[in-house]
């Protein structure tokens, strides 16, 4: 039985990303992704007080709600496409007018997400957190209970626990001994094998979401078409997205380093990318064009 050839192989996939949603993206280059964050870096150069600023306000945001005691992290999961929006309306602005023209007002498109179509931004962020703690349900707790249960399994477990003088520096000095055991024992492929299992299903999903907040308010799609188109755009443009994400691997890691100072410059950078990202897209083709896959 002969093996289906490459052409075949693409046929089908192209087949199938036109099954999976009727809507038009345009298809870039592997290496494209660098272009998204030079445009970022554009972006920032067109109007550095006013990108760096509004990075200022949407990273400090995050962290305020973020450290709320119980909700916060959830909380900023399920309004970040709501912000998501606000910050593809700031940097759309700022790409369009005029640098001389731009004033204060530019932030009020921080908070367009909460006057348009509100309810659809937040069942994207609750389908993201929900679907999230649900594949890591299903992947990592049962391997993580495994591996505790059975390397724990061993004389000494009760007495590291209560002889110690701290108890939460007693259950930190077990932990590192579990931990330990597991990557010197058979058990580390179970750990290995369901982190493979949770990126397999969770991928999908982060690549569902990616440009959904942005389709459902520029192009006004429903969230499920919103969900496939954004699925149907990552999934054309794999190596554009690889590339984009190895870039800022690389950035991110340099700007963590001094003290995480480098975000002060990088975080505007990465949103204005999104934008860039998005736009090449989705936002240069027209709204109502369905049924094709452009090549660039």
């Amino acid at each position: 039985m002969a093996l289906p050839s490459l052409k075949h192989l693409h046929l089908r996939r192209h087949e199938w990303l036109e099954k999976l949603s009727p809507f038009s993206v345009q298809i870039h280059p592997a290496l494209h992704g660098v272009d998204w964050f030079m445009g970022g870096v554009d972006l920032l150069k067109r109007a550095p007080g006013w990108t760096i600023l509004g990075g200022f306000l949407i990273g400090a945001g995050t962290v305020l709600m973020s450290i709320v005691p119980a909700v916060g992290s959830f909380a900023v999961q399920i309004v970040a496409p709501v912000f998501v929006v606000g910050i593809a309306r700031f940097f759309s602005t700022i790409e369009k007018t005029p640098r001389e023209n731009l004033s204060s007002s530019v932030l009020r498109e921080f908070f367009v997400g909460f006057q348009g179509p509100f309810e659809k931004l937040l069942l994207v962020g609750v389908i993201q957190l929900l679907g999230s703690l649900a594949i890591a349900l299903l992947t990592l707790l049962p391997a993580l209970l495994l591996i505790f249960f059975t390397v724990s399994d061993s004389p000494g477990t009760a007495m590291d626990l209560t002889n110690a003088a701290d108890p939460s520096q007693g259950l930190s000095i077990e932990l590192e001994r579990i931990l330990i055991q597991t990557f010197s024992s058979g058990q580390f492929w179970i750990l290995f094998v369901s982190i493979l299992a949770f990126l397999f299903l969770y991928i999908p999903l982060s690549l569902a979401t990616w440009f959904a907040p942005q389709l459902i308010f520029f192009h006004k799609l429903e969230t499920q078409d919103a969900l496939r188109a954004s699925l149907k755009g990552c999934l054309s443009n794999l190596g554009a997205m690889g590339s984009y994400g190895a870039v800022w691997l690389l950035v991110g890691g340099m700007a963590t380093l001094p003290l995480g100072l480098g975000w002060i410059i990088c975080l505007p950078i990465l949103m204005g990318s999104g934008w860039i990202s998005y736009r090449d897209i989705f936002k240069d083709t027209p709204p109502s064009s369905e049924g094709k896959i452009h090549a660039s």
